[in-house]
């Protein structure tokens, strides 16, 4: 436990225990402690062993004696900061243990990145490339400051997926990057713990629109803090710093028409992808992950903005299409076969949520219809729906409802020249 090293007085050992050890738990022969330069858990007796092991004299110290010293204790949650020291005080007497940890990769001004550069513009074009390494800058210069926007990449066999994922992690240090197999684990329990990193890497991705998964990603890529559940933990909030990157074989197709999160790039693969990447990592384990780290510390950010959208791609485009394409398709042929010309969010919901819905109303041929505002009224109702149910009616576009007077106000549908009762023309089933 101890190195060579010059004798010391015992209050001198003991000065230096103090302010090397903290306390985490116990009283007495029980007090347990953690150090924070070997990041082990030791018991009061080992701490006297490493006092009396730099006295070295008769005048030794005894448990008693220590465990009556104001000892700095260590909160019981760990945080992810960042830069900051192993123990670090989030105020005066405070003390947390910190999950990050320096990488071991330096930043080398004399390192060329050009063969990164160079792998970059094969694979997404010049033009994108600048984008993706301004965006990885970000998280080099700025790992708290949480942009809410992600990379989709994706491409076949062979392209350098599971490449740029190690570089991240060699380059921004193993403790900064989360990388799972899949997409999963995003929707457990202890999924804020995935998101506590400045990186979380997903790979072999398949998540359709339709998935619930969907909705969890958006909202923990849209925000710095969550309320949430946590395994063996009661409900709170919990900072999540992570920027998503996630690999795949095929494009995404949980996309909204108007998105702003996704930057969507295809990877273009090498023509002799065995040798090209051999060749790849021999650089990189020279000097390239140096030359990659002082790229990223050097790229100019200041244009950029938290607020700023994606860049654009033709890729993102399609993804979008092809989302929207989906659900429009069952919306629209679930109103064809409907029994009915007005349906509620809730007639939609194993294929399309409320939000959804009002996005894509037009597309298929809907209006949304509030009838609180037709009637001029605080409260209106109609027979058959709920109050909160008439303030969101999806309505066939060529269908009006109004009140007749000539039946004590009641709310009517004119529908395929016919007035009907707007209870009668509610859509209640699937055909």
């Amino acid at each position: 436990m101890t190195a060579q090293h010059t004798v010391v007085p015992k209050f001198s050992a003991i000065d230096r225990a103090l302010r090397r050890f903290l306390v985490v738990s116990g009283s007495g022969q029980g007090m347990r402690f953690y150090d924070p330069l070997t990041q082990r858990q030791l018991t009061i007796h080992n701490i006297v062993n490493w006092v009396n092991e730099l006295i070295n004299t008769d005048e030794s110290a005894g448990w008693q004696e220590l465990s009556h010293k104001r000892w700095r204790a260590l909160l019981p949650q760990a945080e992810y900061r960042p830069n900051e020291k192993p123990v670090f005080a989030l105020e005066p007497g405070l003390f947390v243990r910190n999950i990050w940890a320096a990488p071991d990769v330096v930043p080398d001004e004399k390192g060329d990145p050009t063969f990164f550069i160079s792998f970059l513009d094969h694979a997404i074009g010049k033009e994108d490339r600048e984008y993706v390494i301004k965006w990885l800058a970000w998280q080099y210069q700025r790992p708290l400051e949480k942009p809410h926007t992600g990379l989709y990449l994706f491409g076949a066999q062979g392209t350098g997926k599971s490449t740029i994922a190690h570089i991240l992690e060699k380059v921004f240090g193993a403790t900064a990057v989360m990388r799972i197999a899949d997409q999963s684990k995003l929707g457990s329990m202890s999924n804020v713990d995935i998101w506590s990193r400045t990186m979380l890497i997903v790979e072999e991705v398949e998540v359709s629109i339709q998935d619930k998964l969907s909705n969890t990603i958006k909202s923990f890529m849209g925000t710095s803090y969550v309320d949430a559940d946590r395994k063996h933990e009661h409900f709170g909030s919990y900072f999540i710093p992570a920027n998503l990157i996630m690999l795949s074989n095929n494009p995404p197709t949980m996309l909204e028409k108007d998105d702003r999160r996704w930057y969507v790039k295809e990877i273009a693969p090498q023509s002799d992808p065995e040798r090209y990447f051999k060749n790849f990592y021999h650089w990189l384990e020279r000097y390239g992950y140096r030359a990659i780290a002082h790229l990223l510390a050097t790229t100019d950010i200041s244009d950029m903005g938290l607020s700023d959208r994606p860049r654009w791609t033709e890729e993102k485009a399609m993804a979008c299409d092809m989302a929207t394409k989906q659900d429009v398709l069952d919306v629209q042929q679930m109103i064809e076969e409907a029994n009915g010309c007005v349906f509620t969010a809730d007639y939609f919901k194993d294929v399309c949520s409320g939000n959804r819905l009002l996005h894509i109303a037009n597309d298929v041929g809907l209006k949304v219809v509030n009838l609180t505002t037709i009637s001029g009224k605080a409260r209106a109702k109609a027979k058959g729906f709920t109050e909160a149910e008439c303030k969101r009616l999806f309505v066939r576009s060529e269908v009006k409802l109004f009140q007749d007077a000539q039946s004590n106000n009641s709310w009517v549908a004119m529908w395929s020249n016919r007035l009907q009762p707007l209870a009668d023309v509610r859509a209640t089933t699937w055909q």
